[in-house]
């Protein structure tokens, strides 16, 4: 039974073998394509972190908060091991929960992950990493902005996918408090993970990297990098898309992962 803290931020469909769908900046809505798909093999859970959540307050982001709210999940569920799967900041996130909780994992699949190298090279300038959060926020003030941020991470954007992408994101930006944990958040992990170099190395839980080759965002070489970083992974790579495949080709997601998982 779930507390009342966690209870309206998860959503459970099917059963069986438990997966979790652990989203990335654009929040967990980006799993509709492929959820009803893998609930008819396993118990999927689709949680939304803190900040992402309507009417709730302004976090204070870093890894570890995102890392110990997925064990307070599993615990919460009772889940003695599950698979994770992490799109994006997801797949940051789903590495550096298995580096901590790898006891508690059966496996992980890392779709176009961020966390190798930097998004925005600007950043390591120290006056630019400091005011670029305030920029990002007054970006996000203005809904027609959304259209250009989001045609980078698509092939297509007069497919519906795109659509239903730029609408749910908009509904989440009209939260101010969502706003400005987004801007906060993306100015953190847009960084690497410099201790990944070395920790990777040591995973040794089947793990399935997924990529798409055109990916702007998180650029296809971080997914060579980190198939040699973590022993035994293999890769797939998805010609012709970029960083929401997952919602372009659905297909392409829901068949792979039901063939690793199993």
């Amino acid at each position: 039974m779930l507390n009342d803290e966690l209870s309206n931020r998860i959503v459970i469909k099917g059963q069986g073998t438990p997966i979790v769908l652990i989203h990335g900046m654009g929040g967990p809505r980006v799993w509709e394509p492929i959820v009803e798909v893998l609930a008819k093999e396993y118990k999927v859970i689709i949680p939304t972190f803190p900040g992402y959540l309507g009417g709730e307050g302004v976090i204070e982001y870093n890894d570890k908060l995102y890392v110990e709210f997925l064990e307070q999940v599993r615990l919460q569920l009772g889940i003695e091991k599950w698979n994770v799967v992490g799109l994006s900041m997801g797949g940051r996130t789903a590495i550096n929960y298995v580096l901590d909780y790898n006891k508690y994992v059966s496996s992980m699949v890392v779709i176009d992950s961020i966390g190798i190298g930097y998004m925005f090279p600007f950043v390591r300038i120290p006056i630019l990493k400091t005011v670029f959060p305030k920029i990002l926020y007054k970006i996000l003030s203005n809904p027609k902005n959304f259209k250009y941020l989001g045609s980078n991470d698509f092939v297509d954007i007069e497919c519906e996918s795109f659509k239903n992408s730029t609408k749910w994101f908009e509904e989440m930006m009209c939260d101010n408090n969502i706003r400005l944990n987004f801007s906060r958040i993306l100015s953190q992990v847009s960084l690497p993970k410099h201790e990944w170099k070395h920790k990777l190395k040591s995973v040794d839980i089947p793990t399935m990297i997924l990529w798409g080759k055109d990916d702007k965002t998180a650029p296809v070489n971080w997914a060579y990098e980190l198939n040699k970083l973590i022993p035994n992974s293999e890769l797939h790579i998805l010609e012709k898309y970029r960083h929401m495949a997952v919602m372009e080709r659905p297909d392409f997601f829901s068949k792979l992962i039901i063939k690793f998982i199993n």
